[in-house]
């Protein structure tokens, strides 16, 4: 048995889209959690729920953090696998079929599956002077690494099926390690690195790995409602608590990083 948890706030379009590509796909032995807070979304809730295992609870609590951890107590007991999935997403047709069979063919040892985005970062890190920047402010690495200053290394430009060290929103857990899912700052209204900090602390506990063949995408016409400003200030001093959490990190190799990440910002 598959889950799925969608945690959205004030999105009715963007939930109504990822349900309606949902309700495409093969729905036996599937349940799906969708957690609101601010405005309630029950009209756009109630029409799928006819067409799909659906349960929607809602929280004057906002936060993703504290709506994942209410949305997995949801969950009944046949479930193996938990899907993270963000409200801006759109998931295939063949999406369940795809997981299932992806999921069969792993080791036992696999406990999070990444899933393919696209590339998602600045597209200035792929010329030739981005490279050397990238480099010299410790902003590169092999896919999926995380580096000593607490920079994430994106696996999404990977080809085939690989280790990492962490991974996105966009992923799936063993119900067992999902169950774990925790912060020590669970009412953040907004954790830009939340992701990074569980996902890193599950591979210490088993493997985490990266299926490019398992694609999902952001909807079309989506707008952030985090100023860029916002997003970017909040990953940093998310990114600091990570570094500060952990002996293996470097609090000065941060420091270091950040300058060049603010040059990547401001260009």
């Amino acid at each position: 048995m598959i889950g799925i948890l969608i945690p959205t706030r004030n999105r009715p379009i963007q939930i109504i889209r990822i349900l309606e590509s949902l309700s495409a796909n093969y729905l036996e032995n599937l349940e799906v959690v969708v957690v609101s807070s601010g405005e309630r979304i029950d009209d756009c809730i109630e029409p799928f729920k006819l067409r799909m295992n659906l349960t929607y609870i809602h929280t004057d609590q906002a936060g993703q953090i504290h709506q994942k951890k209410l949305g997995l107590t949801k969950f009944s007991k046949k479930v193996t696998w938990v899907i993270f999935l963000d409200d801006d997403l759109l998931v295939p047709n063949n999406f369940v079929t795809q997981f299932n069979k992806q999921a069969s063919e792993l080791p036992e040892s696999t406990i999070g599956i990444g899933m393919n985005l696209g590339f998602t970062g600045k597209q200035i890190t792929s010329k030739a002077s981005g490279k050397i920047l990238s480099k010299f402010f410790l902003l590169s690495g092999d896919y999926g690494e995380i580096k000593r200053s607490g920079h994430a290394c994106s696996y999404m430009l990977a080809k085939s099926r690989i280790k990492t060290q962490w991974l996105s929103g966009a992923s799936a857990w063993r119900f067992d390690f999902a169950s774990l899912y925790d912060s020590v700052h669970p009412f953040s209204k907004y954790a830009a690195y939340e992701d990074v900090i569980y996902s890193f602390g599950m591979s210490k506990l088993g493997e985490l790995r990266f299926i490019p063949d398992l694609k999902v995408e952001f909807q079309q016409e989506y707008t952030d409602d985090v100023p860029p400003l916002m997003a970017f200030v909040s990953a940093q001093y998310w990114r600091y608590y990570f570094v500060k959490s952990d002996k293996y990190f470097s609090v000065v190799q941060f420091f270091w990083s950040q300058i060049g990440r603010s040059l990547f910002y401001l260009i």
